[in-house]
Parts: C-alpha cells; structure tokens; sequence
C-alpha cells in the first residue's frame, strides 16, 4: 500500500472525506486498477449512483471482492426502500407505453452501437480535483 493510500485513508477514518477523496481521485486517475483506492472512493463520494460506480470498478478488478459485493447490495436495498410508490408506478406505466423496440430486422450488432463516454469520476468528483 503507497503512502498516497495510507495518508487518504487515515483522513476518512478521521473523518475529512473530502481531503481523502482528492488524494483517492488522483490515485484512481494514476492506477485506474487500484482496488482498494476504489473501495475507499466509494466511501467519499455522496450519490448512490457513484457509490456504485466505485464499487463496480473494484468489483472489474476483483470480481470476488466481498466488501465490494457487501456494499452494492446494501446500497440496492436502500435504493428500493426509498424509491416511492408513485414513481414505481410512473416507470410502470412508461414501460406499458413505450414498450422495447423490436429487434426484427435490426442491421446492427450491440457491440457495433458506439456509446457516448461517460466518466462518472469526473462528473461527480468535479469538487475533488
């Protein structure tokens, strides 16, 4: 473990999330493969939609990683306990609208459709770096 770590890790377990999350920002930006740099990102930042980007990269490196697999469930449980009934059923009826497209007839391959690249990181992190 790099001192970089060591020295982020001790800010969030003293409690200044924010100083360790630019220290851990920069270590993702230089060691995108950097396991527990991603746990410990995922403990900074704010949204659950980031929490679980965080945790999935760590997941792409360990697929095996407990505290990572732990942590995404806990955050699906609270993502169903606090969605509202009313939005269920707004999904719900969008769904009954605009069913799926068929794909009869589609030309393209799901690997040939280019996705535009979005770096959560960097959208949401934007107070870190």
């Amino acid at each position: 473990m790099s001192e970089l770590l060591k020295q982020a890790i001790d800010l969030i377990k003293a409690g200044d999330k924010d100083a360790g999350g630019k220290i851990l920002v920069t270590i993702v930006k230089q060691e995108p493969t950097n396991e527990l740099a991603w746990l410990w990102l995922s403990v900074c930042v704010k949204t659950n939609k980031d929490k679980r980007y965080c945790l999935k990269q760590a997941l792409k490196i360990n697929p095996s990683n407990s505290q990572a697999i732990k942590a995404l469930q806990k955050i699906s449980a609270s993502d169903n306990r606090t969605e509202k009934p009313t939005e269920q059923l707004k999904d719900a009826s969008t769904r009954l609208k605009d069913p799926a497209p068929s794909t009869t007839g589609a030309t393209e391959k799901i690997s040939d459709i280019k996705k535009p690249h979005i770096c959560w990181l960097e959208q949401s992190l934007c107070s870190y770096s």
